[in-house]
């Protein structure tokens, strides 16, 4: 798979997401707005909706897939280690009766 791109682009680029992903989260939190609602955004403003920085072709969606599929599992994996196991016991109201 040819980029066409030089390695201090890439570079370049990926430290300019970084960068923007950090500031963006600082933002969100200032806002009290969880991340998950400012990435979106961001995606956007830079993509083909916005200032149409980021190009993905046709042809590249298959490592964009890989890459959200693993992205995926390791938000589930993050969220199955920091939740509590007491956080779902105690006592529940029968199914069906309204409180």
């Amino acid at each position: 798979m040819e980029l066409g791109l030089a390695v201090d682009e890439i570079v370049l680029a990926v430290g300019a997401l970084l960068t923007l992903g950090v500031l963006g989260a600082g933002i969100a939190s200032r806002f009290q707005l969880p991340g998950i609602v400012v990435s979106p955004g961001l995606g956007m403003a830079l993509g083909s909706d916005g200032l149409d920085w980021i190009d993905i072709g046709a042809g590249e969606l298959d490592w964009v897939q890989s890459l959200s599929v693993m992205a995926l599992v390791l938000i589930l994996f993050d969220g199955g280690l920091s939740t509590s196991t007491r956080a779902g016991a105690g006592p529940r109201p029968p199914a069906g009766t309204s409180r």
